[in-house]
């Protein structure tokens, strides 16, 4: 048996005690099972009890995103430990205000996302998201906030409780680059699609809905909605986005007067008019 004498075999099949004589039984000694080291149990019974949180959550219809939230953002972090010191009261879901989209695919090959509108003041909505881990640039807020004539709150918030659709139209329908407008954009959006001009709020419901997982593997940098311009602080006509790069999930504002061009890596977001 591999070179070894049966005296160096107990009648069990394990190694004596004596010790080994040769080169070949100093370096080649086999080893019982129970030599072997065994997993920690507390470690496997934590990883188990890990596993087990995690299907029944998930099985309650709460998304991996959200069970990550907390991680990533300090304020949900607080807010999931004051819920969990509290035993997990029952919270009645209006008061939540929660907006839970709807994705599909049209007959245009384009993602589309229903969803319930909310009536937000711009200053909400700056709150609301902040709150949901996003990140609001300098002039996406200084719409959000206008009190100039063509303001957010005099002329862009939804209807609540109306169900809205929006079309996420690949901007790369319009191949040439010259031709790649806010207007021509919409005008194909129009005439080819049948989609209709949006209001600045659903921008908003965009950014709450897609994550920046979803854009990645829809092949889109941002969203932008192609709504009627809001003056941002410095005067210009903008308009308000999506987007994600690294630093984060970005609702922003974007230079959105008729003549501008769109790069492609991104899409319009459209109303639906039967919406």
């Amino acid at each position: 048996m591999g070179g070894f004498s049966e005296k160096q075999l107990s009648k069990e099949g394990t190694f004596s005690l004596k010790p080994p004589n040769t080169w070949e039984e100093k370096h080649y000694r086999r080893h019982t099972m129970s030599d072997i080291a065994h997993p920690d149990t507390a470690i496997t019974a934590g990883l188990d009890t890990a596993a087990k949180y995690f299907r029944v959550l998930l099985k309650s219809g709460i998304t991996l995103e959200q069970l990550m939230r907390p991680l990533d953002n300090l304020t949900a972090r607080r807010n999931f430990a004051r819920f969990v010191a509290a035993g997990c009261p029952k919270i009645e879901l209006p008061q939540l205000n929660i907006m839970v989209p709807v994705f599909a695919i049209n007959e245009h090959g384009h993602t589309t996302i229903t969803f319930t509108g909310l009536d937000l003041s711009g200053a909400e909505e700056i709150e609301r998201a902040v709150e949901q881990g996003n990140r609001v640039g300098d002039y996406a807020q200084s719409c959000l906030v206008s009190t100039n004539a063509d303001s957010y709150d005099a002329n862009h918030r939804l209807v609540a409780e109306q169900t809205y659709t929006v079309a996420l139209m690949p901007n790369a329908v319009i191949e040439k680059n010259r031709d790649r407008s806010t207007e021509g954009l919409r005008q194909v959006g129009a005439d080819k699609f049948g989609y209709a001009k949006p209001l600045a709020g659903i921008a908003p419901r965009i950014r709450e809905a897609l994550s920046d997982e979803a854009m990645e593997k829809l092949g889109f940098y941002y969203v932008a909605a192609l709504h009627d311009p809001i003056a941002d602080r410095g005067g210009y006509p903008s308009v308000l986005d999506a987007h994600r790069d690294d630093g984060g999930r970005w609702l922003d504002a974007y230079w959105g007067r008729p003549g501008r061009k769109w790069l492609t890596g991104g899409a319009s977001a459209l109303l639906v008019p039967a919406t």
